[in-house]
């Protein structure tokens, strides 16, 4: 993203503030004077991500797409059924070994359900949630990103019958893919798969634990009951993976025609680290820094996908570095962290090291089998790594010498976007129902074969040698893709680049969401109200039941008084906020921390707010359309605080997200804060 685009970026972009704080002890207000400095000040550093900010409709509307295609894939008995050529199907799946595996999601565009690449669906949908929840939620789709997460995690459960037993797969590939016919009327028999400890499958085992470590976080608020079997299970499953180890690939020869692993050590580290977010139990942090020698490839950079984990690992590891500070002499993570800024640098195109497995569109290809698969992975990672930096106040990465901002890594993320939707040389969209122009011809049995139709194992394939467009429009398939020269044949036996595949659009759900709005900080961070500051008050009255608050100790975050008195000594990252109380041609004034008086005068305020009059209000609004109003929410973050000057950045705060909310009352005498406990999804 080149400076000019990162000025607009976010709730009207982001104030860097000088406040100068002149405290009387024993005094109520303090006197704040301000001195904002604009964003594109010459530095390159770009705005910080806040709260959702407004929304793209253009990756909005894609969102809402990839999100359908999880319902076009479901097994089962379905609830709520929103597609309407399909209906119920596999209900007799694991019927031989006494289990209803009837859940679970379809891999692509056969019947089959492999539990390797279904469970890293689940891990990286999972991941998406966490980190971008508020964005999906803001366009109305975290529900059905978590039901579709629900409806795979219910499976697993399922799939998971004893500690060291967990079924793998349902279907024969030898079995289904002579047949062409729909899910609904199939009627080949469904084998089933499973691992054990005298036939064990590590690589497996440990990523349906990733999985299901993961969603125990999404889910921890909502349904702590369901979260709590989630992290049991996944707890098992990783002592499974790790104590009986071996390759399921070797154990089970069959599975290496469709999804053969190449080693186990990047899932052991994956869900080791999963497991560590979930639980915050330090064996599983030693666990991965005892291993990485032994399996994370350090220095070497390696592309994400179902098959290699390492790359994801590596970036999610990272989060600790960035957001837990008692970890950041951790030698150990530090080399994660060292892998994953090389990961980066190879995906930035002007970098030194910038990998030149690249179309002349500038899309990242890596393989011709389901080529977009790298390319929308690389592009989830650089978003993520991307705003870790920027709400950890780091602007700036070096690639072998050469300084590049972190807004670039968004830049590269969107450029992988922009091309799957679109913007190519094709002029195409590889999102099926995404554009005026999108693949007709999908690999997909049941898109291809119409609802009403009965067809049995073979006569189906009088719809696959179909000359006309598939009947059924699978919303939300992203395909295989392009290959490196740019060509693309739209056809049912194309397989390399016209399957879709349940991972890429779990990947594409992940990406899609970091750029819906106009910020994407990770919404587990934006909310975290640490202060480190101490409560000087008399006559406290403390409104939290079971509360307690000591003379010289910290506040805990939530607690709600009412106090004469209230000091506070903030620290570096601190995220404080105010209300806008004033507005005039030459200031906006700010009340900050409910009691504090800030004010941010014309000059420092970015050039494309101009000052205006509406309903008789004056604001001062932007050529996006943003407006600082008289009630506007702001939210600073302590850039750092010396002895007399704290120097702060802030961002508007939109409505109902969920954020702090500000009594309206305030007077001198009393200040009284009042804290929603808010519940805030946390993954560090």
């Amino acid at each position: 993203m080149g400076e000019e685009k990162s000025k607009s970026r976010g709730w009207c972009g982001w104030f860097i503030a000088l406040i100068v704080l002149a405290a009387v002890i024993f005094a109520v207000v303090y006197m704040v004077k301000s001195k904002l400095k604009k964003s594109d000040d010459g530095d390159g550093a770009g705005p910080v991500p806040g709260p959702p900010g407004a929304i793209d409709k253009k990756y909005a509307d894609a969102l809402k797409l990839s999100l359908q295609f999880f319902d076009i894939q479901k097994s089962g008995r379905l609830v709520d059924n929103k597609i309407s050529w399909r209906g119920d199907s596999g209900l007799k799946d694991g019927s031989e070994a006494s289990l209803d595996l009837s859940k679970g999601l379809y891999d692509a565009g056969d019947h089959i359900k492999f539990g390797f690449p279904m469970a890293f669906t689940a891990t990286v949908l999972s991941w998406s949630i966490l980190e971008y929840g508020d964005q999906m939620d803001v366009v109305n789709q975290l529900d059905p990103a978590k039901a579709s997460l629900r409806w795979t995690t219910d499976y697993f459960i399922k799939a998971h019958p004893s500690d060291n037993v967990l079924y793998i797969q349902v279907g024969d590939p030898e079995v289904d893919h002579p047949c062409w016919e729909r899910p609904e009327t199939m009627k080949g028999k469904r084998p089933l798969t499973k691992i054990d400890a005298d036939t064990p499958g590590t690589e497996v085992a440990a990523e349906t634990a990733a999985a299901m470590a993961s969603a125990s976080l999404v889910f921890k608020d909502s349904d702590p009951q369901y979260s709590a079997t989630l992290l049991k299970h996944a707890k098992q499953l990783f002592d499974f993976a790790d104590t009986k180890r071996g390759s399921y690939s070797v154990n089970i020869p069959e599975v290496q025609n469709y999804y053969n692993s190449t080693g186990y050590g990047d899932e052991l580290l994956w869900a080791a680290s999963w497991l560590y977010h979930a639980t915050e139990d330090k064996t599983y942090l030693d666990y991965v820094t005892k291993h990485g020698n032994e399996f994370a490839s350090f220095g070497n950079p390696t592309w994400f996908s179902w098959d290699n984990k390492l790359a994801g690992t590596q970036v999610l590891l990272s989060r600790l570095l960035f957001f837990k500070k008692d970890l950041s002499g951790s030698k150990g993570l530090g080399s994660y962290r060292d892998t994953a800024k090389a990961v980066m640098c190879g995906l930035l195109p002007k970098s030194p090291t910038a990998t030149t497995s690249r179309s002349n569109g500038g899309l990242v290809l890596v393989s011709e089998w389901n080529p977009l698969q790298q390319s929308v992975s690389a592009a989830f990672l650089a978003s993520l790594f991307s705003d870790y930096m920027l709400t950890s106040r780091l602007h700036k990465i070096s690639c072998d010498g050469k300084i590049f901002k972190a807004t670039e890594l968004r830049d590269f993320a969107k450029s992988q976007a922009d091309y799957i939707l679109g913007k190519n040389p094709m002029g195409m969209s590889f999102v099926v129902g995404y554009g005026d122009k999108y693949p007709e011809y999908i690999h997909h049995r049941g898109a291809s074969i119409p609802a009403d139709a009965t067809t049995g194992c073979l006569d189906g394939f009088e719809y696959f040698n179909s000359t006309k467009p598939n009947p059924n429009i699978a919303n939300g398939a992203l395909v295989g893709g392009p290959f490196l020269n740019e060509t693309f044949r739209d056809a049912r036996d194309n397989v390399r680049q016209n399957e879709p595949t349940t991972y890429n659009n779990a990947l594409l759900v992940g990406l899609l969401s970091s750029l819906v709005t106009t910020s994407s900080a990770p919404q587990s961070l934006k909310y975290d109200e640490t202060f480190d500051g101490v409560l000087l008050a008399f006559d406290v009255t403390v409104k939290s039941k079971g509360a307690k608050i000591l003379a010289g100790l910290n506040p805990y975050f939530g607690v709600k008084v009412e106090a004469s008195l209230l000091l506070f000594n903030p620290k570096p990252n601190s995220l404080v906020e105010g209300k806008i109380v004033k507005i005039s041609p030459e200031s906006i004034h700010v009340i900050v921390l409910g009691f504090s008086a800030a004010v941010i005068t014309d000059i420092d305020i970015r050039e494309e707010f101009k000052y205006k009059m509406r309903n008789g209000e004056g604001c001062f609004s932007s050529r996006s359309r943003h407006v600082l109003k008289v009630g506007t929410m702001l939210r600073l973050q302590v850039e750092s605080f010396d002895e007399e000057v704290m120097h702060i950045a802030g961002s508007l705060l939109p409505a109902n997200t969920g954020c702090v909310k500000w009594l309206e009352k305030q007077s001198e005498e009393a200040s009284h804060m009042d804290r929603d406990d808010h519940k805030r999804r946390k993954i560090a």
